[in-house]
């Protein structure tokens, strides 16, 4: 067995020698084991598991947050960076009603109501949203968006399709929606919207939110 001659502590706070709890090792392959360890604790601190985040956060700390109680429930791991929370990855939070009775909108009005999400942090996000309509025997033009909190002015609009091709009758479905939008939300929550010019059926909704970074 090789035995490591004695050597001057090499000063760190983290990696020095002798190594906490005793004398130096009496072989390489402890020795190491011990330095990994050291390492291993720098380099990839533990994540905590939280619902809500930490008061005091430190620098570099990292916590598996559940974004969403599910079932299943959504948890996303972020890092502190001193400001706010980095996203550093999990699952993007999807709220569906997938019904078959319509939704019926009156004419000329933004309806709002579900799906709904509950933001749980203020940032950046990515978010899509769709719904398919029916617009019954008169033709009319629709359009899809989503509102925050009670907001009653949306903040995105998608028509079904451009020009007049929105101008759809006879009892033609279409789905009018967007997806890839960047947008800096608040904590709260997030609704679906609806629109038509004459009155008209909502069937299948869909809302979805993904971090991108920022949270507080």
């Amino acid at each position: 067995m090789s035995v490591i001659p004695p050597r001057p502590p090499y000063q760190t706070e983290n990696l020095k020698l002798p190594l906490p709890g005793g004398a130096e090792p009496p072989d390489y392959i402890t020795a190491t084991r011990a330095i990994i360890d050291r390492l291993d604790a720098v380099v990839r601190p533990s994540a905590t598991t939280e619902t809500t985040l930490p008061a005091n956060p430190t620098v570099n700390q990292e916590v598996y947050f559940r974004a969403a109680a599910g079932p299943p429930p959504i948890w996303w791991r972020l890092r502190y960076n001193g400001s706010t929370w980095d996203f550093l990855g999990g699952g993007t939070i999807i709220a569906q009603v997938l019904e078959v009775g319509p939704w019926t909108l009156p004419a000329e009005t933004w309806a709002v109501g579900d799906p709904t999400i509950n933001v749980p942090l203020a940032g950046v996000y990515e978010l899509a949203y769709s719904g398919m309509f029916g617009l019954g025997a008169n033709p009319g033009f629709i359009a899809a968006t989503y509102v925050f909190g009670g907001a009653a002015t949306p903040d995105d609009l998608a028509q079904p399709q451009a020009g007049t091709a929105s101008h759809l009758g006879g009892g033609t479905p279409v789905t009018a929606g967007r997806s890839g939008i960047r947008r800096e939300l608040p904590a709260g929550p997030l609704r679906f919207a609806g629109f038509g010019n004459v009155p008209v059926n909502v069937y299948y909704r869909t809302l979805s939110i993904r971090p991108i970074g920022g949270l507080t």
